[in-house]
């Protein structure tokens, strides 16, 4: 769990939570154009209709591969840098590059896989949003350390101190078999290319990083999640281009497909020697990691992983289904309750489970005993898509599940209660007791 490995583009991560941390604190908005805070940014939009080529691309269209930006950085256009790659150049320089260069697609039409536009995001971010130079340390500060990442970061001298110990727990990449011309990786150092690939993490802090992602989605925890705030987290999840086959597609940074009627949010990144992937299912809390210090197809891997992982998940959840929990006092709720013609009856079983059925829904429903007076209706619905419907596995679309109805009155001869609420389907109406019988 604590080995290091380079994470390649899953790096690409901290850049879009870098934006959404901004956009949480309302520093920026995720359809500010990109040229306001790169004034330098002056590529040609090609498509553009009557003459104004001016490239229209917002925040979040950097953040999904929207750009329409090419995959590499115009990194080495200057002479005096050739051979270094991305090393000792600066984003004046880099937007300097690129100035009058076209797009590869119109922005915010189709997805184009670009480093580019994702280092830029991350250095707009840094020196245009946060005022610093120092994109490597302005995510440790506001990401990383934060949320705990003690062993992630993009070099030895900032992140992990060049201590002997973090050296050790380093893995050593591998391109290939020894006997085809591989083995060990030289050292691909990224510079002004970090924010879309250079960082290093563990299986440990990515972990608890898939946990911070997933929180948003974790009713039954009453801990909030770390960092974001739970809206920020779901419109992160969200696509933003699906694929005309309706089975894959590209969020912010995430790459989408569909497994086994699931929506899987996955990032996956190689860099010489290192082929990684993290990925999160929200809606069933479940996440992975995937590290390797070596050449793999992680989509291919992960695809088979999840494939018998998921059906596994979803039989033992469907064995786990809570039951409603009893009322401590079920003789003090059963009876027939109105309201302007509709009924509304409350039984209970043997145990002292409470249900309810009303004219307007005619299925009979538990109700699970709250607190006080509360109970909570465990909704039952019939299969939709083919699929079987569970409390653990919501599936339905009218959004009435784990609604409330509320006794009150309880002046009775024997404390029965005399009249229900049932807040979420007939607001600020109050059912009365037409009977006690039970």
């Amino acid at each position: 769990m604590d080995t290091i490995f380079r994470i390649g583009s899953v790096s690409k991560l901290w850049s879009v939570m870098l934006l959404y941390l901004s956009w949480q604190d309302q520093k920026v908005s995720l359809t500010d154009l990109v040229t306001e805070y790169a004034p330098g940014f002056n590529m040609t939009n090609l498509w553009a209709k009557d003459g104004d080529h001016f490239p229209y691309i917002f925040l979040s269209d950097l953040a999904s591969h929207l750009g329409g930006l090419p995959r590499t950085s115009p990194c080495i256009q200057n002479s005096t840098l050739a051979g270094q790659g991305c090393m000792n150049i600066t984003t004046d320089q880099i937007l300097r590059n690129c100035n009058g260069q076209p797009l590869i697609f119109p922005p915010t039409t189709y997805p184009s896989y670009s480093n580019f536009g994702v280092a830029l995001l991350g250095h707009i971010m840094a020196e245009g949003v946060w005022n610093t130079t120092d994109y490597n340390q302005l995510v440790k500060e506001l990401i990383s350390d934060p949320m705990g990442l003690n062993s992630t970061g993009f070099d030895w001298g900032s992140s992990f101190d060049g201590t002997p110990e973090m050296w050790n727990r380093t893995a050593v990449g591998y391109n290939g078999n020894a006997g085809d011309g591989g083995g060990v990786a030289p050292n691909q150092e990224l510079g002004w290319e970090n924010p879309a690939g250079g960082m290093y993490s563990s299986p440990r802090d990515l972990s608890t990083l898939i946990a911070n992602y997933m929180a948003a989605h974790d009713r039954y925890s009453v801990a909030p999640p770390v960092l974001f705030h739970s809206h920020i987290l779901r419109k992160m999840h969200q696509p933003r281009f699906i694929n005309p086959d309706d089975l894959t597609g590209f969020g912010t940074p995430f790459e989408n497909f569909w497994i086994s009627n699931y929506l899987v949010r996955t990032k996956a990144g190689n860099i010489d020697g290192f082929s990684d992937v993290i990925g999160v299912i929200p809606e069933l809390q479940l996440g992975f990691t995937l590290n390797f210090n070596a050449d793999v197809e992680t989509f291919n891997v992960t695809a088979q992983l999840l494939e018998i992982l998921i059906p596994g998940l979803t039989n033992v959840l469907l064995t786990m289904q809570p039951g409603a929990t009893p009322s401590p006092n079920p003789s003090a709720y059963t009876g027939t309750y109105s309201y302007e013609g509709v009924l509304l009856q409350v039984y209970a079983d043997s145990n002292g489970t409470l249900y309810e059925n009303s004219t307007a829904n005619p299925v009979l429903q538990p109700l699970s005993y709250y607190q006080g007076n509360f109970y909570q209706i465990i909704k039952t619905l019939g299969p939709i898509f083919n699929q079987p419907v569970t409390p653990c596995l919501e599936i339905e679309a009218e959004a009435e599940i784990n609604e409330f109805i509320e006794f009150s009155d309880l002046s009775g001869p024997n404390g029965e209660a005399q009249a229900l609420s049932v807040p979420g389907y007939y607001y600020g109406e109050i059912f009365k007791r037409v009977n006690t019988s039970t």
